[in-house]
């Protein structure tokens, strides 16, 4: 996304560094060529140890995360912020997708979490635990809503947000547009009032 991506190509020119990419980062992001690839399970070597790239999609499709096992340390990017929750809006973002990476991250043996956005996480499970349940919850609220027999996410959005300020609708939207997709994909949605 681009408050990430975005300074990639001029901290590589002020630091001569190099541009290191998943080859997904690479072409959404237009970043031209990374001169290191990371792909899931690589690692990125420096004198305190190694960062490995974990492939964590969800809030976008190419989004990874890199864990510093040695430290129980984890640079969550967009996945997990530091206040907050992270946006999952289709298109970019997929709901069942992000479900299962806070799943895998919860079996991780953490001792903090750096966040994108936001101070240090120093309860790593507790707050993944958070994530989990505060997804879980939003679903059943957007299944709730959908018994009333509304399907447009604006509408539903109206039910589940329902003292929203009006600049955040669009948020809201798109995160239950992505549960709607969730909903649909493991065919749970409920039939439409009168079908």
């Amino acid at each position: 996304h681009p408050d990430h991506a975005a300074g990639a190509a001029e901290l590589v020119a002020r630091l001569g560094a190099p541009l290191a990419a998943t080859a997904a980062t690479t072409q959404l992001a237009e970043l031209g060529v990374a001169e290191i690839e990371l792909e899931e399970g690589s690692e990125i070597e420096f004198d305190g140890g190694a960062l490995r790239v974990t492939a964590t999609p969800g809030h976008s499709a190419d989004h990874i995360c890199f864990l510093w096992s040695e430290h129980g340390a984890l640079f969550s990017g967009d996945t997990i912020l530091g206040e907050g929750t992270s946006m999952i809006a289709p298109p970019d973002g997929e709901m069942a997708a992000y479900m299962e990476t806070l799943e895998r991250l919860s079996r991780l043996e953490l001792r903090v979490i750096h966040p994108g956005h936001g101070p240090r996480i120093d309860d790593p499970s507790g707050v993944i635990g958070e994530y989990i349940a505060h997804r879980r919850e939003r679903e059943e609220q957007v299944l709730a809503a959908l018994r009333t027999g509304v399907r447009t996410p604006a509408a539903i959005r109206e039910l589940v947000y329902p003292d929203l300020h009006p600049g955040l609708a669009w948020a809201a939207e798109g995160s239950v547009s992505a549960h709607l997709e969730k909903l649909i994909s493991e065919g749970l949605m409920p039939p439409a009032e009168g079908a």
